[in-house]
Formats: structure tokens, sequence, C-alpha cells
């Protein structure tokens, strides 16, 4: 025979249980935050809550389930089952401190439901009704269904279709307002910031949106190209530059450029060159001094004193070019130049060959033949063109291109040839022209000592390089290194014995270590 509980809630050890035990066959029992959260342990108990204050661990009135796990260490373990008034259901994870009566570890959730639905955010998608997406900036890229793209179709139906990737729908802004649909911002390690965007754009005095490009940097400068949708335009507000550009229609603007050099066309003729030369009027002076310090002194004449005690006057005739169609008189600044001075021959051989020795003169560049550099170069012939320096003290080859306008032959000569000899580089110090080939330059002694001893320096400055790595792993104890070192060693020795002194020959130099001095 055993005693039976005295209450619902008697705990005595062997008691047998009533009706309505612990909240079983009878009403749930009353239980309180401070009872489920008891350093000493709740019994295991089926309960309710009234939602009122110390009543409420669950947020409102319900029932549910204290599942206790029993004593350890720390002191109480529980689980809870709570179904809410308004049927959302929590589950509740609870250890107590048994000393402190605090709670050491607690895991509480609203479980996910049709009275609890997830939100956007929670899973991490995009919600269907719009709003704030910032949970979604950690992200590293955003993806539609792949079976299909929203939006595709039509040009005509574009406007009307509110499907897209990402799609802003029709708002009304004033005039002169940007509005960006893409926008990043960057820098270069720690430069200067950029923030670029694409975007919409209304413009004072247009009636229609222009589809635009927008940069603008942490200083404050802002550039923008835009398109615009009634005509098809684009402008931009620098240069454009291009590798090809074609074109269906014309290309228009103030000028065309290639590689910074502007294009000869109607509205910029090459230069003519000159025509013609001629004396200009005959000035006179009978001044004390009797300088010409407004012309070039073409042609004087003096007359004296009946007694030649001194000069009384004298004439001359300034030179004047027709430049251009333009007649041009050289005045005094020009003198310097006179020494310079070329007969412009305006009839150029189809077959020319050479252009030797170009010079300016009155901004035309000519050769000592008069031709005039602008016309002679669609005219020289050959596979290849090279520039030549001082052609009659040993013609130093300076450049080499396919394409002779390339040149601007100023202080130099420039020949066509069919073929170069092989290794050849036009670095203006290996080869040299003769008149008829390129043949390698013959240096004087002192320029090949020169040359081999710098050859023989930078061998030796490798070297050095890799004997300060061997050096360093044989004082650290890696003996395996030393013959490398020694190795070194004496290919250093080798080429400080090395003849540098031969006359434009290359000396031999040593056999390059197997570990290496490159």
């Amino acid at each position: 025979v055993h005693d039976a509980q005295e209450t619902v809630t008697d705990a005595t050890p062997g008691a047998v249980l009533i009706n309505g035990a612990w909240g079983l066959g009878g009403i749930v029992v009353e239980v309180k935050n401070e009872d489920i959260l008891s350093p000493l342990g709740k019994p295991t108990t089926f309960f309710r809550q009234g939602g009122g204050s110390g009543n409420d661990r669950y947020g409102m009135h319900g029932v549910g389930i204290h599942a206790f796990y029993g004593m350890e260490s720390i002191g109480p373990l529980s689980g809870n089952l709570f179904i809410r008034g308004d049927g959302n259901l929590v589950v509740d994870w609870v250890v107590i401190d048994g000393v402190t009566g605090e709670i050491f570890e607690s895991h509480t959730q609203t479980l996910y439901g049709p009275l609890n639905k997830p939100t956007a955010q929670d899973t991490g998608a995009v919600p269907v009704t719009g709003g704030s997406v910032d949970y979604l900036s950690s992200k590293t890229y955003y993806s539609v269904d792949g079976t299909g793209w929203p939006g595709a179709g039509a040009l005509a139906g574009q406007q009307t279709d509110p499907s897209a990737p990402f799609y802003k729908g029709y708002t009304q802004v004033s005039h002169d307002t940007y509005c960006p649909i893409v926008k990043g911002t960057a820098s270069i390690l720690e430069g200067f910031r950029t923030t670029a965007s694409f975007g919409l754009v209304t413009p004072v005095g247009v009636d229609f949106s222009l589809v635009a490009i927008h940069a603008i940097c942490d200083d404050g400068t802002s550039t923008l190209w835009a398109f615009n949708p009634n005509g098809g335009h684009f402008s931009s507000p620098g240069n454009i530059y291009c590798l090809n550009l074609s074109a269906q229609g014309s290309v228009t603007g103030d000028s065309v450029w290639e590689r910074d050099v502007r294009v000869y066309s109607p509205n910029n003729p090459p230069p003519a060159g000159v025509q013609e030369i001629r004396k200009g009027a005959r000035i006179t002076t009978t001044s004390q001094t009797l300088t010409a310090d407004t012309g070039y002194l073409d042609v004087f004449a003096f007359k004296s004193q009946p007694d030649d005690s001194h000069v009384q006057s004298m004439s001359w005739s300034p030179l004047q070019y027709l430049i251009n169609g333009t007649w041009q008189t050289v005045n005094f600044a020009a003198r310097a130049s006179v020494s310079t001075m070329r007969h412009i021959n305006q009839f150029i051989p189809d077959d020319l060959s050479c252009f030797i020795n170009g010079s300016t003169f009155l901004d035309i560049l000519v050769d000592d033949s008069g031709y005039e550099w602008y016309a002679a170069s669609k005219k020289l012939t050959g596979n290849y063109f090279i520039a030549v320096e001082n052609i009659e003290d040993g013609g130093l080859v300076i450049g080499m291109s396919h394409d002779a306008t390339e040149f601007f032959p100023a202080g130099c000569s420039v020949y066509g040839v069919d073929s170069l000899p092989e290794g050849f580089m036009a670095d203006g110090k290996s080869w040299v022209f003769d008149g008829v080939n390129i043949i390698p330059r013959v240096y004087t002694p002192d320029e090949t000592v020169a040359r081999n001893t710098y050859t023989r320096d930078q061998l030796i400055s490798n070297a050095q390089r890799v004997a300060f790595a061997l050096q360093c792993a044989v004082d650290t104890g890696d003996m395996t290194r030393e013959s490398d070192l020694n190795e070194i060693k004496r290919y250093v020795t080798s080429l400080m014995s090395a003849d540098l002194d031969l006359k434009n020959n290359t000396p031999v130099w040593p056999e390059v270590p197997k570990c290496g001095v490159a």
C-alpha cells in the first residue's frame, strides 16, 4: 500500500498519482516563468501560462509540455513545447546555473507554418512585394530562373512589358535629373575613387530622356556619355579612340585625328610648300648706321662722297617666298636659317629611293635635292624604310618602318631598301648604312673595350646575387651548397681575367655554372 499524492504537483517519491497529477487527466497546471527557470529543476508537467506579468515566457497565453531532462553539473536541463493562443508553436531548450539561478543556455524559436510564414530576409530571398534588400549585400551574385529571360521579346513591346532581370517602373521626374539604374564605385588600392553608373538623364530643353553612362571622381570631376533615342545619336565630351572606325554614313565634326595628328582634308589641306622666290621692293637708307635689320641683304649698292670720305647711302631687297598662296618676307630673325636655305623642287620622281639630309626652312622639311618631305615620302620605294643619321660619316641606322610617312626626318635621311639583314635591330648603335647595304657597325677599340667591360660587369653582378644567397645557406649550416658557391667563385675569377681588348669581337666568356647566375 502506497500513499497517494496530496496535490497534483506533489513530488513525494513513490506516491500514487491522482487524477490531474502534473496536468494529466484534468486541467493543465499553472506554471510561472520562475518555475520553468527554477535552479532546482521543475518536474515534467503539462502546463499553461496566462500571458500576464511573470507568466509570459512565450509571449502570450497558451498550453505546453515542460520536459525535465535532469540535473547536470551545471544545473537543471529542460525542454518546452508551447502552443500559443495565436496557434503558433514555440520550442524552447533551457539550461539553468544551479548556483546563481541564472540562465546558462537558452534556445527558443517559433516554428514556421501557415500562421508564421518566413520572410524573404529569413530565407535570403528577394521579396515579391519589393522593399529593402540590404541583407543581400553580402551575396556574390544575383540569378534568375535559367529556363528563360524575363522580358525577352520584340523591341516594340519593351515599354509596356514590366519584366526584366532588373526593372524600375515608370516614374516622372523633372528636367536636369539623372536616374541611375546600376551603380558601382572602385579605386586602385589607395588611389582616387571613381563611381560609374548606367541610367537615364533628362536634359533641360529636351522632352524625352537620354540613355547615359556617367562617371564621377572623388574630386568632383563628372563626365556623361549620352545616347539620344530620337535619331540614334551618341555624344561624348572628349575624344573617341578606336582601333578601326567604320561608318555607313557621314562622320562629322570639326576635325579628324589619327595618332594625335590631324588628318588632311578639304578643311585641312596639306601644306603646298614654297612655290616661288622673288626679291621684295628695294629699300634705301641714308642713315649714319646703314644697317639693314629689317630683311636679308640680297642686292645692295652704295654711293660715296666725291672725296670718298664716307658712304652716303645703301639699298637692298628682302627675299620673299610664296607659301600656300601668300607672299612672305624673310625678316631679320630668319638670317640664322639662311645657311640651311634649300631650293624647293616640285618635280619628284615616282621611284624616289632616298631623302637625303632633311632640314626645315620656313617650316618646310626639304632635303639636299630640294624635295619637300610630305610629297617625297609618298614616292619613296622599297619594302622597308630606314632613318639614317650622318650619312656622310658612317650612316648610323636610327629607325626602321614599313611606312615612310611615319618618319619626320629632320636632321637625318630616309632610304628605301628591299630587305633587312639577319639579326637587324634599329637600336641606333649596332648597324650602319653605306649607301647600298645595311652592315654591322665596326666599333673603335675604345668602344669595344667599353662594351665588353659593361657586359662583364653585368655578368659579375648577376653572379654576386646568386653567390650571396649561397653564402647565406652555407653560413647557416647548409653545407650541401658549398660546392655551388665555389663554382660561382671560380666563374667570377674567370670573368675578371677575360680579355676585353679585342677589336670588334666579343670575348669568350666562361661557361655559366649549372647552379645558374641569370
